[in-house]
């Protein structure tokens, strides 16, 4: 009667490694972002949350941080791969390149990426084309909007810095797309164009020239940047909300969270098996207005009220 009993036990302990080969395996999701990921990864996280993925039992994230240092991106980017993650999902165009230089087969989703088709990203938004797809910052039309906004806030300015990272072409790019309606207000734009390690010299330059104001991106460290322009008393023109946090005067741009959170569902509609190559790229539908009320008293500044009005928040 044991040996009958002990019968089916060992049938059973002989099949379960079967099943459990079986099962399929967890997708693993790389994230690579070029500096820190933090933001992302939690708005990234609560959308995978509400599409049904849950981390740990139906999904895996590797997350990598390039610790703006671009040699450093390009290795995450390869250790992704080696890891033959399913999708890899990147931020900012700086990721995004090393990405596309690690692998031309592995999905990849990108957000926070501007002008994606005028930087040969993607062939088109409607058909990207390859293995990239996902969120757009938007094209060089918010460059118009942004230099009506400086106009508004600095009616007398003449000469304004850019400061951009040589590492990514976005930085010139953009800086061409201000520098056109800039020239129908009468502002000129002086471009200093460094990298993350030489920044003391560009700031150096900056102190040098003594512009109006400077307009800076996300891609360079925004706290060394604003701490600078506010000790300088220089009015700091920013892309993303976190510069001005961290002191800048203002800035303007498409939602974050909506990009990180559209990320997932790219995601989500990749590992349901749509295919990279046929899913259009999203551009912004919303965007955000952050004033920094703080810097504006310091600098003795008097915004329009109608500006005032059209800010998301006024970050105190």
């Amino acid at each position: 009667m044991k040996r009958r009993a002990f019968l089916p036990l060992t049938a059973a302990l002989a099949v379960a490694p079967r099943l459990a080969r079986a099962q399929p395996a967890m997708p693993v999701i790389g994230i690579l972002d070029p500096a820190d990921p933090t933001e992302f990864v939690t708005e990234f996280r609560k959308a995978l949350a509400e599409l049904g993925h849950v981390e740990g039992r139906t999904i895996r994230l590797e997350i990598r941080s390039g610790e703006s240092n671009p040699e450093i991106v390009a290795r995450r980017a390869a250790e992704l791969v080696q890891l033959k993650v399913a999708i890899i999902v990147t931020r900012l165009t700086t990721a995004l390149r090393a990405a596309m230089r690690a692998t031309t087969d592995i999905p990849i989703v990108m957000s926070g990426v501007g002008n994606p088709v005028e930087l040969r990203l993607v062939v088109s938004l409607a058909r990207p084309g390859g293995n990239v797809t996902g969120m757009s910052l938007g094209g060089l039309q918010l460059s118009a909007k942004r230099v009506q906004i400086i106009r508004e806030v600095l009616p007398a300015a003449r000469r304004m810095a850019f400061i951009g990272n040589a590492g990514d072409p976005t930085s010139r790019l953009l800086l061409s797309s201000l520098e056109d309606p800039g020239r129908g207000v009468g502002l000129q734009f002086l471009p200093l164009i460094g990298t993350a390690e030489g920044l003391e010299a560009l700031l150096g330059a900056l102190a040098r020239d003594r512009p109006d104001a400077v307009f800076t991106m996300t891609n360079l460290p925004e706290g060394p940047i604003a701490a600078f322009a506010l000790k300088e008393r220089l009015p700091l023109f920013a892309t993303r909300r976190s510069a001005v946090e961290a002191g800048a005067l203002l800035s303007y741009g498409g939602r974050l969270d909506d990009q990180y959170r559209g990320a997932a569902v790219y995601v989500d509609k990749i590992l349901k098996g749509a295919k990279p190559a046929s899913l259009p790229v999203e551009e912004p539908s919303r965007f955000e207005l952050f004033i920094n009320m703080k810097t504006v008293k310091a600098l003795g500044l008097t915004l329009p009220r109608t500006l005032v009005a059209q800010a998301a928040d006024l970050i105190e």
